[in-house]
């Protein structure tokens, strides 16, 4: 425990006096970002997401509406909430499952971020409740741990990725991996391609690609469009988001 309390001391005073000038967000893509959100406000960030997969990419067809929600408590930490109301159509069995997914609860952790740095940290733990809709929910308490990393190679291109790891209450768990690179074509469009895959069980490796753009409409507002298709499997969705960032204004 003290161990644990020394750490959080330090990554405390290496992130006293560091401040987020505008909106960062986990969407759109697969990759969280590196940044915690600001100290003292509260960030929703709300998609709306088609998905069809399956043999002929259409046995399965789902329509959902993942929820985050984010809250600055210090300047290196935030609690977060998320869920998702999902459509789930299974044109096999000519059957629709409509309902919530089970809860999501957890917290960011930046370890890494200084003034004049190019590279940021951080640490995301996330925990499931099994309170979904029957057919929807695991019916087990799971974890999904991630460390992501950012560099700023230049001040138009970025380089993101995450690695990851699940447990579902089956099996051996989930390794996950994402690899973005980002450009900022104009100041406040940004656009991205990235490759994101799952190593299920230790031994069923699935990987995809996805490509998109985020345009902040204020520095507090961000909306988000992006494409992915399966690389190795029958898969295709498409995502439409907003993002916005209530926070305390400056006296």
């Amino acid at each position: 425990m003290r161990r644990i309390q020394l750490l959080l001391i330090l990554i405390f005073i290496l992130n006293a006096n560091e401040t987020i000038s505008q909106i960062s967000t986990d969407r759109p893509g697969a990759s969280d970002a590196p940044t915690t959100v600001m100290k003292h406000s509260f960030q929703i960030e709300q998609g709306f997401d088609m998905n069809f997969y399956g043999e002929d990419t259409s046995q399965f067809r789902m329509f959902d509406l993942p929820t985050a929600i984010r809250v600055g408590v210090f300047d290196w930490l935030e609690v977060r909430l998320q869920n998702n109301v999902i459509s789930l159509y299974d044109k096999y069995h000519q059957q629709n499952t409509f309902g919530v997914a089970d809860l999501q609860i957890g917290a960011k952790i930046q370890l890494f971020r200084r003034e004049g740095k190019k590279t940021d940290v951080a640490f995301v733990s996330m925990w499931g409740m099994p309170i979904g809709t029957e057919g929807l929910t695991t019916n087990k308490f799971s974890t999904l741990n991630k460390i992501s990393v950012g560099h700023a190679v230049t001040d138009r291109f970025s380089i993101l990725y995450n690695v990851a790891y699940g447990y579902y209450g089956y099996g051996k768990g989930q390794m996950n991996y994402t690899f973005l690179l980002g450009f900022n074509i104009i100041p406040k469009l940004f656009a991205f391609i990235e490759n994101f895959g799952t190593l299920d069980d230790f031994s069923a490796f699935t990987t995809n690609a996805d490509c998109g753009f985020a345009y902040q409409i204020t520095d507090w507002v961000q909306v988000d469009i992006s494409y992915g298709t399966g690389l190795n499997n029958k898969y295709n969705y498409a995502q439409l988001g907003v993002s916005w960032n209530i926070h305390k204004k400056d006296n």
